[in-house]
């Protein structure tokens, strides 16, 4: 976890994902290399690349399926194919065709894929480096290119910004980060990277018959990964605050900044350019002054989350009040405090607990409540008394105390007073009754207007029994 921390917050993590890069490092380094083989074979020109065509994409088909076809490798694979295509026909491809194209056969195969976090990175970078790059290098002074030497230092730094303008706004919408860092550490952690997936590849291709070269290459390989780790690592202690954060959650405001890129690739052509820029005025101008038509009718949200085995659901008022009853699992694999839960909440603006209901002390329910208590305030924590011999659950008790946090043991029958449009009320017995932990949960009812929820957290048979006893028909929700 921590170095995947390093790798996102230093705008890094395109490395570690399965992506179009190494399709591109992995095919362009075969398509390269089989010319010059096939040609010493004496094989002529057009079966020559014929030949090289179909083995390279053979390869690169085979590393689709061996990766599970994520979307940035299909759509890497398309326009790879295209691309070579182009070469043996002896036709032209034009990148941004060929990535239109790739986009086409992705959503004709998997429609819903126009959603997918990944078909929007990886498209909007790809359609960054086409549009930008070619503008950042006609606006930099003609001499900075001419040393060879600079050439690829300009051209890493010109396909950085292209790449990071082109995916903010994905990033500000899904990651409320865009982190800046990334156009100083990729200069040097790009290069890195195709080092340690040829020197892996070298490492392969010689073991069992060159042990030596294997060696050789296996040690390259590890200094290289040594050094990318270092680079992150480094980079997020020095550079870790360059990132810009708030989630942009108004899709006006997100058409606003993508149409505002679009009036800045179409900079050469000045009457698309003005288009452009005027429609990206008047999507801001809409969403500004769209919260004055909102509907204001009072509203609850009731958010389940996916954690897995246990549980973990939040409540949020009309009046903005919040409640999280149960907090998903911790364990040595996962933190769903800070995977799931604690994101959901920095993504709508929440930025205090009123209270939290850890229904009983067995970790899948309480496992994340610990990242959540010194991440943000927490009004009060309620348990049903009962008492755990884990250490994860005397941590928590003990985060609860550091932070002031009241822990408290509500009783039956009793209300949960934080909105006067909400009616919560306690319906569990003593935890006394019961001598089962899961027996012993947690119940509460929340009624908002016509609509009531039940929480019961684990209890089974007698906990069930006893409810229905006691409330009857009053349970229905």
């Amino acid at each position: 976890p921590e170095t995947q921390d390093a790798f996102r917050q230093t705008g890094l993590m395109h490395l570690l994902a399965v992506s179009g890069l190494h399709v591109l490092l992995v095919g362009l380094a075969l398509f390269h290399l089989l010319k010059p083989l096939l040609l010493r074979v004496g094989l002529q020109w057009r079966t020559m690349e014929c030949a090289r065509a179909l083995v390279t994409l053979i390869v690169l088909g085979g590393y689709v399926l061996l990766t599970g076809a994520p979307t940035s490798v299909v759509r890497a694979f398309v326009m790879a194919t295209l691309f070579i295509a182009g070469g043996v026909l002896q036709r032209q491809t034009d990148a941004l065709n060929t990535l239109g194209l790739a986009a086409v056969v992705l959503l004709v195969v998997r429609p819903a894929a126009l959603f997918d976090v990944g078909f929007q990175l990886s498209f909007s970078a790809v359609a960054g480096l086409v549009l930008l790059t070619p503008l950042a290098e006609r606006w930099t002074p003609a001499r900075w290119w001419q040393p060879s030497r600079w050439r690829w230092i300009l051209q890493s730094t010109t396909a950085t910004i292209a790449a990071t303008l082109a995916t903010a706004p994905v990033l500000a919408y899904h990651f409320g980060a865009v982190p800046l860092a990334g156009l100083v550490l990729n200069l040097v952690a790009i290069h890195l990277t195709a080092a340690v997936l040829l020197a892996g590849l070298l490492t392969v291709a010689t073991a069992g018959w060159a042990g030596a070269l294997a060696t050789a290459y296996g040690g390259a390989a590890e200094v290289g990964t040594a050094l990318l780790l270092g680079t992150a690592e480094a980079g997020n202690d020095w550079l870790g605050g360059w990132t810009f954060t708030g989630f942009v959650r108004d899709p006006w405001l997100v058409s606003a900044g993508t149409v505002a890129l679009l009036a800045l690739a179409a900079w050469p052509r000045p009457r698309w350019r003005w288009r452009a820029a005027v429609l990206s005025m008047m999507l801001v101008t809409v969403a500004l002054g769209r919260p004055v038509f909102t509907d204001t009718h009072p509203r609850m949200d009731v958010v389940f989350f996916d954690v897995g085995q246990g549980d973990a659901t939040l409540v949020v008022t009309p009046r903005g009040h919040t409640v999280l009853i149960d907090a998903g699992v911790r364990d040595d694999f996962a933190d769903q405090g800070t995977w799931t839960i604690l994101p959901h909440l920095q993504r709508y603006g929440i930025d205090r607990l009123d209270a939290l209901v850890i229904t009983h002390a067995h970790a899948d329910h309480y496992g994340g409540a610990q990242a959540l208590l010194d991440a943000l305030p927490v009004g009060t924590i309620y348990t049903n008394g009962l008492d755990s011999d884990a250490d994860l659950w005397h941590d928590l008790l003990a985060a609860a105390q550091t932070h002031g946090v009241p822990v408290r043991t509500p009783a039956g029958g009793t209300t949960l007073d934080l909105d006067p449009g909400v009616r919560m009320q306690w319906l569990h017995a003593s935890a006394e009754s019961f001598s089962d932990a899961n027996e012993a949960s947690l119940a509460l009812r929340v009624v908002h207007g016509e609509t009531s929820w039940r929480f019961t957290g684990d209890g089974e048979a007698e906990a069930e029994a006893y409810l229905v006893a006691r409330y009857g028909s009053f349970l229905a929700s």
